[in-house]
């Protein structure tokens, strides 16, 4: 008997895809487009939650920074007694560097002219909202722009208002 013959016989009802039926049944072209279309509605549901959770997630990520400059400033002020120098340590242009990479446009750090009071502030992802932390240990969430939130040379250039 020829091997070829076995496997690659016409007669053999398991070696043929068969999309029909032998009754001729099958999928319409119109059940196939619901189906994609259903498809595709579910994966853009799922497409808009994962933007959602990357943007809570970045945000996450810049008031963990912002929170991380607050306690660096407070080890300064202890170690120092004044804010002098707060905003080009190491520690802070590090925090900066990660809240730009997480796609906010930037951190202001502002620190009043006597060296005892500080503002830091930036741009939340996927709103319109500002993440502020200060001197006393304030750290707040609002819609003011982080300009007016830390001011430089305003009324109270280090705190938020």
């Amino acid at each position: 008997m020829n091997m070829f013959k076995i496997f690659n016989s016409e007669n053999s009802p398991k070696t043929k895809l068969r999309l029909f039926s032998e009754s001729g049944a099958g999928f319409t072209i119109i059940e196939l487009l619901v189906v994609v279309a259903i498809i595709a509605v579910l994966t853009g549901i799922v497409l808009l939650n994962v933007i959602v959770y990357t943007d809570r997630g970045k945000t996450g990520a810049i008031k963990a920074n912002i929170s991380g400059i607050q306690t660096n400033a407070a080890v300064l002020y202890e170690n120092s007694g004044s804010y002098l120098g707060l905003c080009g340590i190491a520690s802070v242009n590090a925090a900066r560097s990660a809240i730009i990479a997480a796609g906010s446009i930037a951190l202001i750090c502002v620190v009043n002219a006597a060296n005892t009071q500080y503002c830091v502030c930036s741009r939340e992802i996927g709103n319109a909202n500002t993440f502020c932390a200060d001197y006393t240990g304030t750290r707040k969430e609002t819609t003011i722009a982080c300009t007016t939130e830390c001011p430089v040379g305003g009324a109270n250039p280090g705190a938020c208002v």
